[in-house]
């Protein structure tokens, strides 16, 4: 017998998402990740979790209200997409009681990866990514492609969004927004 390889579900997280925004009416850059927990039902904690660790999603059967615990000591953009991707476990993934997120990279990791964690890590990144840049959101930014290379105008875009260089970078290469000159 063999077992499919498990696929991160890209339509399923861009409908979450979408729906999400429009529940919290936010339609337009930056998301506020703050408002978007409160109506997931989720608390946000900031804390020092120790050295290695971005973000903890605790869901208890004592305590009906999630907690997403974030490093305090981490910059403002990255506590964002923190508290984003333990939204994405939240709302994509059931079971354990406390999800803890080590230090992780903001890109797409392969949907053939080996077992269910990394598909879990790889559709929270995907589900932080398109609820913090929104493709229907960069859409309205008009037919403007990104140059490679283009740090400074690739840093705007990503103040404009509330997101670190890097993850926005990944994104529009995602979306294929990237153009070389």
């Amino acid at each position: 017998m063999t077992i499919s390889p498990l696929r991160v579900r890209y339509s399923l997280i861009r409908k979450l998402t979408s729906d999400i925004l429009e529940k919290a009416r936010i339609s337009e850059p930056p998301v506020d990740v703050e408002h978007v927990a409160k109506i997931c039902g989720a608390v946000i904690e900031e804390d020092n979790l120790g050295e290695d660790v971005s973000g903890i999603l605790l869901r208890t059967k004592h305590n009906k209200t999630p907690i997403i615990g974030v490093m305090k000591y981490q910059a403002t953009v990255r506590k964002r997409f923190t508290v984003a991707h333990e939204l994405g476990h939240l709302l994509l993934h059931d079971g354990r009681e406390v999800h803890i997120d080590r230090l992780y990279r903001v890109n797409y990791r392969s949907d053939r990866a080996d077992g269910g964690i990394k598909v879990e890590e790889t559709e929270a990144n995907a589900f932080a990514a398109e609820l913090l840049m929104p493709v229907q959101f960069l859409d309205s930014e008009g037919d403007f492609l990104f140059d490679i290379g283009a740090d400074e105008q690739l840093k705007q875009v990503a103040d404009k969004y509330g997101v670190s260089a890097e993850a926005m970078s990944w994104r529009l290469f995602n979306l294929n927004r990237f153009r070389r000159r």
